[in-house]
């Protein structure tokens, strides 16, 4: 989940998906290595050891997870 520096610097284009992949695992989807850079006007003291490539959960309901499964499975 995001959290909210992270949805700003989403928002003002400040990211890099180049090489970011989705993974399902457990029947919930993850998405590695997005760099969010830490927002520029975010204090670094607030948010201590802060790293731009963590795995994030994404919020898909069972349906979506099963439809993204499935196209994934296809050969």
């Amino acid at each position: 989940m995001l959290k909210g520096h992270e949805v700003k610097a989403i928002k003002t284009s400040h990211i890099n998906i180049q090489d970011a992949v989705v993974r399902i695992d457990n029947r919930e989807c993850w998405l590695y290595n997005m760099d969010i850079p830490l927002y520029e006007k975010t204090s670094p003291i607030l948010v201590p050891h802060y790293q731009s490539k963590v795995k994030r959960k994404l919020l898909l309901n069972k349906k979506e997870i099963a439809r993204i499964s499935a196209a994934l499975d296809k050969p």
